[in-house]
């Protein structure tokens, strides 16, 4: 219906819509900002791609099933910079901001319980996540070559990491677990291999005796980001603390 609406500036989308057609605003480039209402339930594929002015989306979509394929993503070739996922969410759709290089940070709302697969691939500018307090699962590739990822704090509430959910975050230096039971991972390279793994003070030997969790340095307390040899300190003793070898 707009497709190529080059001088289209300003779309309102009322909260009765269900269905975005596909590639409905597909290369409106003059397309700065948009606002999906929490009635959509179905968003079809390359909606908003190609719209290389689109910097800012507010995502209020409670329940919203994803597109079939990261070419096929809503959002392809759009610059974001700024993604607002609005507090009634509950689930983070597959591919939402795949590729979003210029995004530096995202909050996941605490009405969100699971992070669809390949939700945030490849968003190398992504500095900083905050995942809510009620996700439990984060999915296949969700943060995959995340390069600028260097701390993720997984709530207490996650049951299962998926497949390559952080793989290629080279620079993902410590990871803060808050459960105390270690979640279920889906393969060997969701996490790298030089991560450092901080649990809740008491859950070391826990993690220790897990298959997966027990290839990783663990450490028990909490990250302490900023001192001055660039590492990280913790909080908590105990039988079993293991002192954080960057220190």
């Amino acid at each position: 219906a707009f497709e190529g609406c080059t001088s289209l500036t300003s779309v309102v989308l009322p909260n009765s819509i269900t269905v975005i057609s596909e590639a409905l605003f597909k290369n409106c480039t003059g397309l700065p900002a948009v606002t999906i209402p929490n009635s959509v339930t179905q968003i079809y594929k390359s909606a908003f791609a190609g719209c290389t002015g689109l910097t800012s989306v507010t995502f209020n979509a409670a329940n919203c099933s994803s597109p079939s394929s990261i070419d096929l993503a809503w959002f392809k070739d759009c610059p974001l910079t700024s993604l607002v996922i609005g507090d009634k969410v509950k689930s983070i759709p597959d591919y939402l901001a795949c590729n979003q290089t210029k995004l530096k940070k995202v909050t996941i709302p605490n009405s969100v319980t699971s992070i669809g697969d390949y939700a945030f691939y490849c968003c190398t500018g992504l500095t900083s996540v905050t995942i809510g307090n009620s996700v439990t699962s984060i999915g296949d590739f969700a943060f995959r070559g995340c390069t600028g990822l260097t701390l993720v704090t997984i709530p207490n509430s996650v049951t299962s990491i998926g497949g390559g959910a952080f793989d290629g975050c080279r620079n993902l230096r410590y990871m803060q677990l808050m459960c105390t039971t270690p979640p279920s991972i889906i393969s060997s390279n969701s996490i790298p291999s030089g991560t450092l793994i901080y649990v809740p003070v008491g859950a070391y030997d826990t993690y220790k005796k897990n298959a997966f969790w027990s290839g990783y340095t663990i450490v028990e307390g909490n990250v302490v980001m900023g001192n001055d040899k660039g590492g990280g300190s913790f909080g908590g003793s105990g039988s079993g603390t293991k002192a954080d070898p960057y220190l």
